[in-house]
């Protein structure tokens, strides 16, 4: 056990790149940036993975594409994840909805750590949940389309609950103004 710990890597060239070797996967290498920058993104990581494959040599198969620890990653290998903060939708109650035209769509929405977490502060991790099949530039264009239209359903929201600002209000501070003043000077 103490070996395979020794023989994990991490190593984070800039705060925006990370590579973890001998991790889930044999190799991950992760990018970050704020914003939908997904394009520019996918051609930072095609740079670094070519630079590495060409002092590693990946092993690959024709039809089922790169081989992986788990099943969900085998073709191209790319997860491609996108962070969203989504409020209005979560206290209209039709997060739910969303959850399931994302997942019809071959996509996963989960809570702000990934795989088997809750969203904390109604934040939302959007990310594709298969890569053979698909390139990456299909992978990235297919979430794209999907946090747009997200996004988009959100505002929506916002612009709705704000028509309604008491009832708003009311949803997020329960207890009203009002009554905590009368409370703090005991004049109910």
């Amino acid at each position: 056990l103490h070996k395979a710990i020794r023989r994990q890597r991490q190593m984070c060239i800039r705060d925006s790149i990370c590579i973890m070797v001998n991790k889930e996967d044999h190799l991950r290498i992760q990018v970050f940036s704020a914003g939908l920058d997904l394009e520019n993104l996918k051609n930072l990581i095609v740079e670094i993975d070519e630079k590495i494959d060409e002092a590693c040599h990946y092993s690959c198969d024709r039809k089922y594409g790169y081989l992986t620890t788990c099943p969900t990653n085998v073709g191209t290998g790319m997860k491609v994840s996108v962070m969203v903060h989504l409020p209005a939708l979560t206290i209209t109650g039709n997060i739910n909805k969303v959850l399931q035209i994302v997942n019809s769509f071959g996509m996963n929405i989960r809570g702000l750590y990934g795989e088997g977490t809750q969203s904390l502060g109604n934040i939302y991790q959007i990310s594709n949940n298969q890569s053979l099949g698909l390139t990456e530039d299909e992978i990235v264009k297919n979430l794209n389309i999907i946090t747009s239209k997200i996004i988009e359903q959100e505002r929506l929201a916002r612009k709705n609950l704000t028509k309604e600002p008491l009832e708003l209000e009311d949803r997020i501070c329960p207890v009203s103004y009002t009554h905590l003043r009368a409370h703090e000077t005991g004049a109910y």
